[in-house]
Order: structure tokens, then sequence, then C-alpha cells
């Protein structure tokens, strides 16, 4: 008699201690590929089905570790499927016996992988039998059960479903479990259950999972969980109301952290999300105090083209911002990405380190002319200095609004054609001579102009703490 044939006779046994031992010989056999299509023709599987209604605890996790081995192979997945297994498994999902919950949530993980079976089990109520357990159930079942689910939100419909099971509250906390395994799989879990959908991914952020996930991403994780960290992250993002609770829970200094990670998977993933981020005008001011700058240089001078790709697209959107647009340009980053687009010879480098180099140009000239424009009105109108003059809380009005320095094309002829208006007020005016003086010395400071030049010896002449004010807003006006 075949094991197979022996564990037929078992299993249609009223014997308790029968039945186990005919689930223990279908274990063994399933185990092997080739014993499948023996153990599918006799009827084996409705067998163990039937043994699953019992009391025992015992039996019910030696049937349930038969359907998991069963459930290995494709056709014995399609055929425990077809004898409607799923049917059975709320029920064995209420035992408070861990080695029964490990072995159906094995089965569960198996059979998910079969998409018409995966849409009944979560019909069948499963859903609430999980999630119960990751709520109640002690930490062995908890890592149990957290395995299926990760098969069963795969699908993006069976994701809605878990919102509205509940489910989200109980994987937020075991995303601070003491349990490194735990904790993998619930990061995944998140990863996997935010790729579709807003009410998700909102209903995570009022939960604050970034709190959690931020913990991660400044160490308290394996590199792993960090790389399933970053992927939660980009798809949050996509989320209307992310971006704000990213920048407030402080997400934002975690991801430009990993840019100086010794790994470079996750120095290429931070650089990824991070440009999607600074889309946000908010999250550019934010990332103003950050050490963003060294590491995005430091891939971009030494990491292959695909990580390079994403560090440029950062300096692309972060140029969006005057502070951070200065710091580049003050820190020769036009230099450094050509010499990196040479490096990599790589055509979407090419065309982005373009594009940035074109933002450089473009926004630093557009606002330039927008204050030359302003002063230059002013000046034609012979209101300027009398309006400065009198209204100082519009000098500072002025320093708020233009605080930043701008060091690249500055039309020079327009620069003169204002002063050469201004002097016309009134030629031997101190104030107008010595703002000449301190706009052509500004330029000679950020090397704009060749050196030695006939203005470097000037001496300006001593002006009031009021006339050198007005100046230096004069100043800051034109740049």
């Amino acid at each position: 008699m075949s094991q197979v044939d022996r564990a037929v006779t078992l299993l249609q046994s009223t014997d308790e201690i029968d039945n186990r031992n005919g689930c223990a010989l279908i274990i063994n056999a399933a185990a092997t590929a080739s014993n499948v299509p023996d153990i599918l023709n006799q009827g084996c599987i409705p067998l163990i089905i039937r043994k699953m209604n019992s009391t025992s605890d015992d039996l019910k996790m030696k049937c349930c570790w038969a359907i998991n081995n069963l459930c290995v192979h494709d056709s014995g997945r399609d055929a425990v499927h077809r004898a409607g297994v799923v049917n059975h498994i709320p029920a064995i999902l209420s035992s408070h016996d861990p080695e029964t919950i490990k072995k159906a949530s094995w089965a569960l993980t198996n059979l998910a992988r079969h998409p018409q079976a995966a849409h009944e089990i979560v019909r069948s109520g499963c859903f609430a039998g999980l999630i119960k357990i990751l709520t109640t159930g002690d930490n062995e079942m908890k890592l149990a059960v957290l395995q299926p689910l990760c098969n069963l939100v795969l699908d993006p419909d069976h994701q809605m479903s878990f919102l509205q099971a509940g489910g989200l509250k109980p994987v937020v906390t075991l995303l601070s479990s003491s349990d490194e395994k735990t904790k993998e799989l619930s990061v995944t879990l998140v990863s996997f259950i935010t790729t579709s959908h807003d009410p998700v991914r909102e209903a995570l952020l009022k939960l604050e999972v970034l709190r959690p996930l931020n913990r991660i991403l400044n160490g308290e994780g394996t590199q792993k969980m960090q790389e399933l960290t970053l992927n939660t992250l980009v798809n949050l993002s996509l989320a209307d109301v992310a971006e704000e609770a990213i920048l407030n829970q402080g997400s934002v200094s975690a991801v430009v952290g990993l840019l100086s990670s010794p790994v470079l998977s996750l120095q290429t993933q931070a650089a990824m999300l991070l440009s999607n981020l600074l889309g946000n005008q908010a999250i550019r001011t934010n990332i103003r105090y950050l050490n963003w700058l060294d590491p995005l240089y430091s891939i971009i001078q030494t990491a292959p083209a695909a990580s390079v790709q994403q560090a440029v697209r950062c300096i692309v959107n972060v140029t969006f911002d005057h502070h951070c647009r200065y710091q580049l340009t003050r820190s020769g980053a036009e230099q450094k990405l050509k010499a990196a687009n040479s490096r990599c010879g790589d055509s979407t480098v090419a065309s982005l380190v373009e594009t940035a180099c074109k933002n450089f140009g473009f926004l630093l000239l557009l606002i330039f002319n927008a204050k030359l424009m302003m002063l230059f009105v002013l000046a034609e109108s012979k209101m300027l200095l009398p309006l400065l003059l009198k209204e100082p809380k519009l000098l500072m009005t002025s320093l708020d609004l233009m605080n930043s320095w701008e060091t690249q094309l500055q039309p020079l002829n327009q620069l003169g054609r204002i002063i050469n208006q201004l002097h016309h007020f009134n030629d031997n005016n101190p104030i107008l001579m010595n703002w000449t003086t301190y706009s052509m010395i500004l330029l000679l400071n950020v090397d704009l102009l060749p050196k030695p030049h006939p203005l470097s010896n000037i001496n300006p002449l001593p002006l009031s703490n009021q006339h050198q004010f007005i100046m230096i807003s004069m100043i800051w006006m034109t740049y």
C-alpha cells in the first residue's frame, strides 16, 4: 500500500488519532511535487476539508498544514480552491492555539496566490479574523497573519476592504514592534496597501504612520526596512494631503539623511523621493536648513548614471527656491553638473543637466528683471528717493521680499541706465554717488566683474546710518 493509499484509509476513519496520522502522511507526501497528482486523484482534499471542522486544535492544525503543502503547487492550489476550503478558514482563525493560527496563515498565504481564491478569502470574512489576531493575538500569531495579509492586499480592491475592516490601526502599531521580523512584514504590508487608493493613504496619514516610519529611516530598522519605507513614502506622497503631513511629521529630514547612506540603493531611493517632494514650496523652504547639498554633490560626482539622474532631478526642482539656488550657485553647481554629465555619458543625465543649468540662468534673470523693472519705473517717475526716504516700512518689506543675492546673468547695461536716471535727481547728491559706488563694489564682491576694476580703490563718502540703510535697501532691490 502506498503512502497516499494509507493516508486515504486513515482519513476515512472516525478515530481522531487515525485522522491526525492520515494528515501527517499527506503533509509529507505533498512536499514532493510528483506525489501531488496521486493525492488529487484519490480524493484526499475533500477528506481533509471535512476534518477541518474537528474540535481538536491539533487535527485542525495538521489539516491546514496539509492544505498549505498542497497549495505550494499550482495544481494543488487550484484543486484546494475548487474544493471550497476557503469557507472553512474563518472558523479556524478563531482558535487560540498559536500553531493552528500559524498553519492556517501558511495555507492562506499560498492560497492567496490564486486570484479567484484571494477574492473569496476576502469575501469569506477572513480579513476580520486576521485583523482581530493583529489586535489581540500574541507576537507569534501576529507575525503569522501578517504574511497572508501582505499577499492579499496586493490586489487594489482588497486594499479598500482592509481599510473598511479596520486593519490600518493595528498595522501602524506593529511598525514599532520590538520584533524585527514583525516590523519588517508590517512595513511590507503598508508599502503594498498604499499603492492605489487615496482614502487608504489619507487614513494612514491621520494615524500618523510617518512617525514610526521616520524612526526606521533614522536607523531603527534594517536596510530592507528602509527601502520598504521609502517605497511607502513615495506611495503616500501621491495623496493630496501627503506633502503637508510629510513636512509636519518630520519625514523630510529623515529622507535627506538617507542621501548620506553608505548604501547606494538607499541614496538613489531617497533622491528619487526627495525630487518628488521638492515640487512643494513649503518643503523647498524647509530643506534650506538641512544637509542636502554635499550628499547630492557626492552622488553626482561618484555614483552610476541611474543614481545621478535622481540627484540631478532634485537639483532641478530645488532651484525654484531662491535660497537653495544661491547655495547651488555659490558652490559651483553648474560646473559640477557638467562634469557629471561628461563622466556618465548618459542621455537622460545630459537632458536633466541642461534643464538644471537653464533653471539657474532663467530664474535668476527673471527675478532680477522683475526687481530691476520696479526700480526703473520708480526712477523714471522721480518717485524713488522720496518714497524710500518717506516710507522706511517699504524698505523693510523690500528686504523681506527680496532676501536673496543673485549672482549670475546681471544685465550691467540696465543697471547703468538706472544709475544714470538716479543721477538726474541731483548730480551732487552724496547718497546717489555712494549708491553707485556701493553697487559696483557689491558686484565686485560677488566676482561678476573682472579685476582689478577702476572702482576698486574708491573710498565711499561717510554717510549717516539712515542714508546707509537707504542705499543698502536699494542695492537689495536690484539683486
